[in-house]
């Protein structure tokens, strides 16, 4: 399913944080989200699955406005991950934090139907044995994992995910990538994540949109957006791009 973002604004009160944001994902590909902090880059991917409501612009799956489409239908399409884990529950278990993404598809009570995709989603992400266990009593990467698990329960074809890596160590880091990247590939669906690690999305992703002061200042195939001049431009920071290891790398000098 192709998503499309047409120049999308959102403001609260007076403060105008999305000016005019335009992008496009199709399946199979990853688009990797970069920008300042506060640059508009988590409301933007709540105006995408309408959480928000954008005050200009529209965002369509296969050209049809989100708006006009029913909040379950839109869930079935679209699964989001996003940074906060599940404190607010009570305490669930693994299992039961996946089961959540069938919410889209079930009434009061889950099916057998249910039960087997979301083993299906625990199984896709190596999760399995965590079924029983409590969400809470899990690292960090565990967490991400479960949560990327909802919304393959949620049979999402465009995955939404608000810095997966954060908070993470260099191994879960990788892991947490790969997972990601793997299911895309094999089951094409496609993904839209805000990173902060820049040389992880060059590693990783097919496009970039960098996002400054709410508006789109670069945006294409990945090794165009993230060069050596546009991120002095917008972080302030002098890089070079390591072309010597078999992909272009992003070294802070």
């Amino acid at each position: 399913m192709n998503l499309q973002a047409e120049d999308i604004e959102f403001s609260y009160g007076r403060s105008q944080i999305l000016k005019g944001i335009g992008f496009e994902l199709r399946p199979g590909e990853v688009l990797g989200i970069i920008g300042p902090n506060g640059s508009g880059k988590t409301t933007l991917i709540k105006c995408i699955n309408r959480i928000l409501e954008p005050s200009q612009g529209k965002v369509t799956i296969d050209s049809r406005d989100v708006l006009s489409m029913k909040v379950r239908d839109v869930a079935r399409i679209m699964g989001y991950v996003p940074q906060a884990s599940l404190d607010d529950l009570a305490s669930p278990t693994v299992f039961e934090v996946v089961m959540m993404g069938r919410m889209p598809y079930s009434s009061w009570q889950s099916n057998k139907n249910d039960q087997e995709l979301t083993w299906k989603a625990l199984e896709d992400v190596d999760m399995k044995r965590f079924a029983s266990v409590p969400f809470r009593q899990l690292s960090s990467g565990q967490m991400q994992r479960v949560l990327i698990a909802r919304a393959l329960a949620q049979e999402a074809r465009i995955l939404l995910l608000d810095e997966p890596t954060s908070n993470l160590d260099i191994k879960f880091q990788r892991e947490i990538m790969d997972v990601i990247i793997g299911l895309v590939r094999t089951k094409n669906v496609s993904a839209c994540m805000i990173l902060h690690d820049m040389d992880a999305a060059m590693k990783y992703c097919d496009k970039a949109v960098i996002v400054d002061g709410g508006a789109v200042t670069a945006a294409g195939d990945t090794e165009e957006v993230l060069t050596a001049e546009n991120i002095m431009r917008t972080f302030g920071v002098k890089v070079a791009i390591d072309r010597n290891y078999g992909r272009p790398h992003i070294i802070v000098l």
